[in-house]
């Protein structure tokens, strides 16, 4: 990360708490915001397929990271089947 969220660095380690402390701290409804807008990139992932050039596993990554903060894991914990 090029910045810290919540004091938090390494993009892997990130939690959604970590999301809802730093957004949280800029206003209650910024932090109501992370729950939602990740069910709705999920929903998106699901949705749209990527564009052909894009990396092969990048859907996957993607719903893994999203998953993994919807379940309350780090970004970076190892992917759930």
């Amino acid at each position: 990360m090029a910045f810290a969220v919540n004091g938090v660095y390494r993009h892997a380690d990130l939690t959604m708490n970590d999301l809802e402390a730093q957004l949280g701290s800029w206003s209650v409804a910024a932090r109501e915001l992370v729950r939602p807008t990740l069910e709705r990139i999920a929903d998106v992932i699901a949705a749209e397929p990527p564009h052909p050039p894009a990396h092969e596993g990048l859907r996957h990554e993607l719903s893994a990271f999203v998953s993994n903060l919807l379940g309350g894991a780090s970004v970076g914990s190892p992917a759930t089947p």
